[in-house]
């Protein structure tokens, strides 16, 4: 395996890492969906404080439920209070 192939695996795996560590202190919200439908599911991770994407990526998020059939879960960071934190 090449240095450069190692590189890539080795930035995915912190990629992966990243995802999973935001994940797990998220809260995830589920827009009134059946799991099993079979439908494309979108997951949004949201969690930032510049760009107000805890106001605006659940409308996106309704967008694609209601016009294109997704099924879609919206993770926000929150504080120990469970209130949401941007």
């Amino acid at each position: 395996m090449s240095h450069s192939s190692l590189r890539r695996l080795s930035g995915l795996g912190v990629a992966v890492l990243a995802a999973f560590l935001a994940l797990s202190a998220a809260r995830a919200h589920a827009i009134d969906g059946n799991t099993n439908s079979g439908a494309p599911h979108a997951v949004f991770v949201i969690g930032d404080r510049e760009y107000r994407s805890e106001e605006s990526m659940p409308m996106l998020a309704r967008i694609l439920k209601n016009r294109y059939g997704f099924e879609v879960t919206l993770c926000f960071s929150v504080t120990e209070g469970g209130v949401i934190d941007p």
